[in-house]
């Protein structure tokens, strides 16, 4: 059965609440150890400085690996006490292409220090990311599209239970080749905390859990992935100067400003074309009534660079329920305080 006695919650950026991004976080400790104090100490150093591409350094250390050695010297205190622990580092690699390799000693070593200290001998550890970089001139390659919707998930298992449910673990193999989602792994974590009384795949609204084999044949669409995020398809290029596409770029700037006009009357300037960069079809749905084209544009005024999922029925009818941005908009949007609309504004004043 479920026996959490000690929740522990860590993330190093004091800029949001831990799920919910444009929140002002929790009312209360929501957990047994917090790390905010330790957190708010490290942030607010005199010897905290930027160098390196973003590398947030505290005197001669990476403050990525002081947040590490935290947590690990609290789980070597919990000891046999049971636990959940939430550790969440993007300080390093969010807003830095290449400044991921700072964290790679830290990550060996907190790893080891895990493993010496015996808690990976009796403790699930998931080692993941919720999405790949979404700003700056790489969004705008096809390996941007790519990089920002595939973020990785890495699960190490206790011995003791890789011996005792070898189907489990032949299951978890099996899934590292099929369609899986962070929906799964929630699944997942919420079978193993009853584990193993459950004699039936656990299920969610959107996840099954990795401990069972999932479809082979999985498509997006049943993932309960949306088209503009999936990625199991094969992908062409489509003429920019093509009459569809000048016709796609004109239909997302005007379903942004439609958002704008609704969202906050008066406020934004109304967006045009500045630029189409480039146009990409994509199979999302081979059997489906409408064709799939991955547009990418830059706007005026303000420069901003968006990408959409456009899906063009027979008619040429489209629809586009999301667009990205793919490049910081900084103060731009200023007069806005929704989280989904000061991704396109440009304020008035």
């Amino acid at each position: 059965g479920l026996r959490i006695s000690n929740l522990v919650h860590g993330r190093e950026y004091l800029g949001s609440d831990s799920s919910i991004y444009f929140s002002n976080g929790f009312r209360e400790i929501p957990t047994d150890y917090y790390t905010r104090p330790a957190i708010l100490a490290i942030d607010t150093s005199k010897q905290k400085r930027f160098i390196g591409g973003g590398k947030g350094c505290v005197g001669s250390r990476v403050q990525t690996e002081m947040y590490l050695e935290y947590t690990t010297s609290l789980l070597s205190f919990l000891g046999n006490r049971s636990y959940f622990t939430y550790t969440w580092i993007s300080d390093v690699t969010h807003d830095n292409l290449n400044s991921a390799g700072y964290a790679d000693t830290p990550f060996l070593r907190a790893f080891e220090r895990l493993q010496k200290s015996g808690v990976m001998d009796k403790s699930l550890v998931v080692f993941l990311s919720d999405h790949g970089m979404r700003y700056g001139p790489i969004r705008r390659t096809l390996v941007g599209k790519y990089e920002d919707r595939l973020p990785f998930a890495f699960l190490m298992f206790p011995p003791e239970f890789r011996r005792k449910y070898p189907e489990a673990v032949r299951n978890l193999k099996i899934n590292q080749y099929r369609l899986t989602t962070h929906y799964d792994l929630h699944a997942t974590l919420l079978e193993l905390a009853y584990f193993p009384n459950r004699n039936s795949s656990f299920k969610t609204s959107h996840g099954l859990s990795l401990l069972h084999e999932v479809p082979e044949s999985r498509t997006c669409r049943e993932a309960s992935i949306d088209a503009h995020w999936c990625c199991c398809h094969e992908t062409g290029d489509f003429p920019a100067a093509h009459r569809l596409s000048r016709k796609m770029a004109r239909f997302v700037l005007g379903t942004v400003n439609g958002w704008l006009q609704e969202g906050a009357p008066g406020k934004c300037k109304t967006l045009h074309l500045q630029n189409l960069i480039d146009v990409y079809e994509v199979s999302v749905d081979p059997n489906g009534d409408s064709r799939y084209f991955w547009v990418t544009l830059s706007a005026t005024p303000g420069g901003a660079f968006l990408e959409a999922t456009v899906a063009v029925n027979s008619t040429e009818g489209m629809s586009a329920e999301r667009v990205s941005r793919l490049d910081w908009y900084g103060s731009q949007s200023s007069c806005v305080k929704s989280h989904f609309l000061e991704l396109y504004c440009v304020c008035r004043k």
